[in-house]
């Protein structure tokens, strides 16, 4: 997040522009991913999944949807709508997706970051498939069925290595889940022995997938009439949400301070988007 500041009308976040759409378009359009694309897929959440679960924060949505490629074909983290910071006793958060909910957030039963990976597991599983590992009618069915069914990948052409990987976050028992323990369990699987993490973290790998041009996008989306209502300064009301402006760097900080001038608005259409 680069900022975030408000109106008496609108609250405003300011994110980097990712022009490479998200995982779940490239997944329709694909129908399924290479292992080696998978794995970059991966290393990419893994890093994210990293910061995040070291400062105690669930993502708790982790989906095709909430992942947003830039244009060098790196996976990022987005929508953290419903993360929540861990605490002990949390058995009554349970938002999430259908398909994609671990079955210890399904029961309303305390949960930790295991969460995260369970969804993982089921990405990893829609991406060398083309079809997720748990799919019902309804919310109800697909309850049902993470709750009942033990899914196993054990698909022809696929390393050893990813299945295990695999199956392993698909442990409906958080305790013996693959990342109960924390990012690092995962990051040091035998599927991802040979990672580099620090020319990753560095961005100096290639993408295996190539992000092609700029229309990666649902026209349903880019379609949308985007309508924001003219400012009317109210200095005494300008500020509603205490804590909630942010920017990255002080002197931007200072800029914004009235943000219904023409600075501010040129500021933020030319450096951010």
């Amino acid at each position: 997040m680069r900022g975030a500041f408000q109106t008496l009308t609108h609250l405003y976040i300011v994110l980097d522009y990712m022009e490479g759409g998200d995982l779940r378009y490239h997944l329709c359009k694909q129908g399924k991913f290479t292992e080696e694309q998978t794995k970059f897929f991966v290393i990419c959440i893994l890093m994210a999944l990293q910061y995040l679960h070291k400062n105690l924060i669930l993502h708790r949505d982790l989906k095709p949807e909430n992942l947003v490629f830039d244009d060098e074909g790196y996976l990022h983290i987005t929508d953290l709508g419903i993360a929540r910071i861990w605490k002990p006793n949390n058995k009554n958060e349970t938002s999430g997706t259908p398909g994609y909910m671990a079955p210890e957030v399904m029961m309303k039963s305390d949960h930790g970051v295991a969460c995260d990976y369970f969804a993982l597991g089921c990405l990893v599983y829609e991406c060398l498939t083309g079809k997720r590992p748990y799919q019902g009618k309804n919310r109800k069915q697909i309850r049902e069925l993470i709750l009942s069914k033990k899914v196993k990948l054990n698909k022809q052409g696929l390393s050893k290595e990813v299945s295990d990987f695999v199956n392993r976050l698909l442990e409906r028992k958080p305790a013996q889940r693959l990342g109960n323990e924390g990012p690092d369990e995962v990051m040091n699987h035998p599927w991802l022995k040979n990672v580099d993490w620090s020319k990753h973290y560095d961005k100096l790998i290639e993408a295996p997938y190539k992000i092609i041009g700029k229309d990666n996008f649902d026209s349903k989306f880019v379609n949308q009439v985007l309508t924001i209502s003219e400012y009317k300064e109210e200095r005494d009301r300008n500020n509603l949400f205490q804590g909630f402006t942010y920017f990255e760097n002080n002197d931007e900080q200072q800029q914004v301070t009235d943000i219904g001038t023409n600075k501010q608005k040129q500021l933020l259409s030319t450096k951010y988007y």
